[in-house]
């Protein structure tokens, strides 16, 4: 502003939405504001709690990493507070531990004055309470050298059938993670929430051929992630039309430490040469023709598939002897005679597993 000035002027800022308005923020920060309300590891920056309030309530609570979360998931397309909020850069705060206690300035009042005048603010950014914005704008990231690796079981898709696929990981070594599974190829039906501790619907978003999540919480040795319900719109390989990235939630994971860490989605065969006993996922599932159920045995040995309904009355039995590594099992429908939810186990003289398929008419 330039002098001379000959009345008094309210000055606001106003940002020009011309980037990311999701920018900067992340799962990650629902994750410290978490600490924050259940006094774990307080925010110490009026900034950043006031970037934290993202419905304005003057209150950092639970509802408001209930809206970051939505808005990270694209289920929300803005926050209850909007974008930018701009306090006054000369105003000192009382008890910056509690900056909602005080009535902090967002406009600066300019006397008349002789001379040329600034009006100086503190850009803060809601949601991110961590103060990542600027390296997610210019794409300055610095990321562990680690990664979280998600798993998949490859297979092989018909087009117009419909396949369930697990979602998994075999070292679960992050605090928070967030991405997009995205589908090419294929269009989702339903997704099912794993076995994360705190980790439901709420957690999932759900598009035609996108899926978005969004988790924070404790790391797992070994974890469930999601169950994915597809139609193939095209016969290919799971791993040509499955993938993870960035095209609605951006794909990132973050340690305990807050360093980050990118996601990362590998496909195996299912094969696993002795070493373990494992029962896989019968594919296709849901049957409409046949099926094939694929097992490991860590050695040689007889074994016993038995199909059953929910009721507990056998449909089906089949018994061999197999080799050490990976075997498979061919089901046709027929040979079930029913349809519906089954169940079916493996038993060997040393290990038993249970998985369940669905028969449709």
């Amino acid at each position: 502003l330039t002098a001379p000035l000959d009345q008094n002027v309210q000055v606001k800022a106003v940002k020009i939405a011309t980037e990311d308005k999701y920018a900067g923020v992340t799962t990650f920060d629902i994750a410290r504001i978490s600490k924050h309300v259940l006094d774990i590891e307080k925010l110490t920056s009026p900034y950043t709690i006031i970037a934290a309030d993202v419905d304005k309530s003057n209150e950092v609570d639970a509802a408001d990493m209930l809206h970051i979360r939505n808005f990270i998931l694209r289920k929300t397309s803005s926050l209850p507070g909007g974008i930018w909020r701009f306090i006054d850069k000369s105003y000192k705060f009382t008890n910056p531990t509690n900056p909602f206690g005080e009535d902090f300035p967002e406009v600066v009042n300019l006397s008349k004055l002789p001379a040329a005048a600034q009006a100086n603010f503190v850009a803060t950014k809601l949601g991110d309470v961590n103060t990542t914005y600027t390296s997610a704008l210019t794409g300055v990231q610095v990321r562990s050298s680690n990664a979280l690796t998600l798993l998949a079981q490859d297979m092989q898709l018909v087009a117009g059938n419909e396949y369930t696929v697990n979602i998994s990981a075999d070292n679960f070594n992050a605090a928070a993670f967030q991405g997009t599974f995205s589908l090419n190829g294929a269009t989702v039906k339903s997704v099912k929430a794993g076995d994360l501790a705190n980790y439901n619907d709420g957690n999932i978003g759900i598009f035609a051929n996108d899926i978005t999540t969004s988790w924070n919480g404790t790391s797992a040795l070994n974890a469930n992630v999601m169950t994915i319900t597809l139609v193939a719109n095209k016969t290919a390989k799971l791993s040509e039309v499955l993938s993870v990235g960035s095209s609605l939630t951006p794909a990132v994971a973050n340690d305990a430490n807050g360093t980050e860490m990118n996601v990362n989605l590998k496909f195996t065969s299912g094969k696993v040469s002795g070493g373990e006993f494992a029962l896989y996922q019968n594919r296709p599932n849901p049957v409409a023709i046949e099926t094939t159920v694929g097992f490991n045995l860590p050695t040689e040995s007889s074994a016993k598939l038995t199909v059953y309904n929910v009721e507990g009355k056998v449909i089906m039995v089949k018994k061999g002897d197999y080799k050490a590594g990976y075997n498979e099992i061919n089901i046709n429908k027929s040979d079930l005679n029913a349809s519906g939810v089954m169940y079916y186990r493996l038993e060997t003289p040393e290990h038993t597993a249970t998985k369940k398929m669905i028969i449709i008419e």
